[in-house]
């Protein structure tokens, strides 16, 4: 983890950590990159899979949906997302658009994979990277 202040210091800590886990377990998700590009500085989408509900934050506005993933037994998932619906909340326009490019890639999901802490939905769009978090307070703008 990098941290860097408005005066442009940085300090950063490292740790590794190994993690097995299943698709439907209460575990927050936090996104890396989308279709092969890194999320604005100073924003955070997640997700969470539960009993065929999945749920997160787009960076501005909270979600959810439903899932259905079907476990294709070589660590891949055959995915579906439907009725994903989203909180109105306006927030600048950049956000706004990474969260539309977001929930227009997660909407057309089709695939998964798991590979230790690491998630990749596969869509014919792109993928979306996330890597497993513990604990995570996200504040609105």
């Amino acid at each position: 983890m990098v941290v860097t202040d408005e005066n442009g210091q940085s300090s950063s800590a490292t740790m590794d950590v190994t993690i097995s886990t299943r698709m439907d377990t209460p575990v927050v998700w936090v996104l890396n990159s989308y279709a092969g590009q890194g999320i604005l500085p100073g924003t955070a989408i997640t997700l969470q899979f539960q009993a065929g509900q999945l749920a997160g934050f787009s960076g501005c506005n909270t979600y959810t949906g439903s899932y259905t993933a079907t476990d294709n037994g070589d660590g891949t998932y055959t995915v579906a997302i439907t009725g994903l619906v989203s909180s109105q909340m306006s927030c600048p326009g950049d956000v706004m658009a990474q969260e539309s490019s977001y929930l227009g890639l997660l909407s057309v999901v089709t695939g998964a994979l798991l590979q230790g802490n690491a998630l990749e939905l596969v869509s014919p769009r792109g993928s979306l990277i996330y890597y497993q978090a513990g604990t995570l307070s996200i504040t609105p703008y």
